[in-house]
């Protein structure tokens, strides 16, 4: 009851616990800073860990067919890119930004790989669909977590090749869904790969490339590094070390 009634003499809780510290308490100053530096220091940890991992914008001119084709596969080819992370990271999102010559209500489906090797044969370590809005691809990515190396992601849609790849109905052609590109330059090359060959361009993973340039896919990228362990007790060590030496 006493405390209550100091609280509504003081102005609440905020009031309380300054007038508290500086009339009952006696203050331990190196304590106090050591609590302070190590709260600092872990909010800008989190504040700093938060990113876009990679952000190439579409250049608006030039896209790539990226399209899964199950009626005739000869006709599957997919875009890929690489990213690079420096720690173990948790993604949240991605966005493949695109062009679409056909209709995106003939999808089966919306999906985005990760990959270490950039070609349609190599082992997926991750796999998600998303959605197709607009033009662009969007997935969520909450629940994907990846250790620092070297990455490759494509991202495609699956539609029928009777229905979205350069067939012609309704008065009108109905093309497929192209990955957009991006006159950055990160990292290794785009690659692109048609698998058996239905383009007639091979059946190898090649470079992307329009008008003697190289290009890359246009995506953004977005994730949360995750502190390595025991970095949580550096800053609090640091802190102690602070607190000692100003004793001292």
């Amino acid at each position: 009851m006493a405390t209550r009634r100091f609280m509504r003499q003081h102005g609440g809780f905020g009031e309380w616990c300054s007038v508290l510290s500086r009339e009952l308490v006696p203050m331990n100053t190196s304590r106090f800073t050591l609590i302070a530096s190590s709260a600092s220091a872990l909010m800008l940890l989190s504040a700093s860990q938060a990113a876009v991992i990679a952000n190439q914008p579409y250049d608006a001119s030039h896209a790539i067919i990226s399209q899964h084709t199950p009626d005739d596969p000869s006709f599957t080819a997919i875009a890929f890119d690489d990213f690079t992370l420096g720690a173990t990271t948790d993604l949240s999102a991605l966005t493949a930004y695109g062009h679409d010559g056909g209709d995106a209500s003939y999808n089966l489906n919306v999906v985005m790989q990760i990959r270490t090797s950039a070609f349609i044969g190599a082992d997926v370590l991750f796999e998600i669909s998303g959605t197709q809005v607009g033009l662009d691809l969007v997935f969520n990515l909450t629940g994907i977590q990846l250790e620092a190396g070297h990455y490759w992601l494509s991202a495609f849609v699956v539609r029928p090749y009777s229905a979205g790849a350069f067939t012609t109905g309704g008065g009108g052609s109905n093309g497929p869904w192209g990955w957009g590109q991006s006159l950055t330059t990160n990292g290794e090359k785009a690659m692109w790969q048609n698998p058996l060959n239905g383009y007639g361009m091979g059946s190898a993973p090649m470079v992307i490339a329009n008008n003697g340039g190289d290009y890359d896919m246009a995506f953004t990228l977005e994730g949360t590094a995750t502190p390595a362990p025991g970095a949580l007790a550096l800053v609090g060590a640091a802190g102690l070390l602070g607190s000692r030496r100003r004793r001292g």
